[in-house]
């Protein structure tokens, strides 16, 4: 009898952990309802053209929150686990986008696992004087940025903060106002074929 149970338990692991643990993967081509998407164990896939995500502060949720910034409104994320947001056309066709020039284009707080591919981020649709980068991490662990364009204005390409393990690869990072990036308490950061260019100060 207790060979048996044995097996039927060994059964329910195999069987159903995959489906348990597996990405749940969603299609979006509005703000609105990539908002609604930033869930834990997920891919979400955004179809080409411009999304802006610097929104209202009416927008909350558990896991997402806009939080004012000067002059306007920045994204927050917030707790969230294994995570993918990728671009269906790549970045010369996907644009995420910021108008408060004091504002990140997505601020990740406390989240791990996260992969950020295929996309040109930025501020607009003036260029100029800013305080607000594109990505930023805060305690977060396990970051990976691939094939992006992060531009400025933004006052720099990507903002680190007590984060543990981040890898970008085949990036560029350009005309930002202030710095490339900025890595404080970080630790294990690679950087893989991106391109630094054209940045200020």
């Amino acid at each position: 009898m207790r060979k048996l149970n044995y097996i039927l338990a060994m059964f329910f692991v195999v069987c159903l952990f995959p489906k348990l643990s597996a990405q749940k993967t969603v299609t979006v081509s509005r703000v609105g309802d990539l908002l609604s998407q930033f869930v834990s164990n997920q891919t979400v896939v955004l179809k080409p053209g411009e999304y802006v995500l610097s929104g209202s502060k009416e927008y909350f949720s558990e896991l997402v929150e806009y939080q004012y910034c000067y002059d306007g409104y920045e994204l927050h994320v917030k707790n969230l686990k294994n995570f993918t947001l990728k671009s269906e056309g790549g970045a010369k066709e996907t644009h995420l986008l910021t108008h408060p020039v004091n504002g990140c284009v997505i601020v990740f707080e406390n989240c791990e696992n996260i992969t950020i591919e295929g996309f040109k981020a930025g501020h607009g649709p003036e260029s100029g004087q800013c305080m607000g980068g594109v990505f930023k991490f805060v305690h977060c662990t396990n970051v990976v940025v691939n094939d992006c364009v992060l531009y400025g204005s933004g006052a720099e390409g990507i903002t680190c903060e007590g984060v543990s393990q981040m890898t970008m690869s085949n990036s560029v990072i350009e005309e930002c106002t202030y710095s490339i990036m900025c890595l404080m308490n970080t630790a294990n950061v690679t950087f893989s074929k991106c391109k630094f260019r054209y940045n200020q100060e």
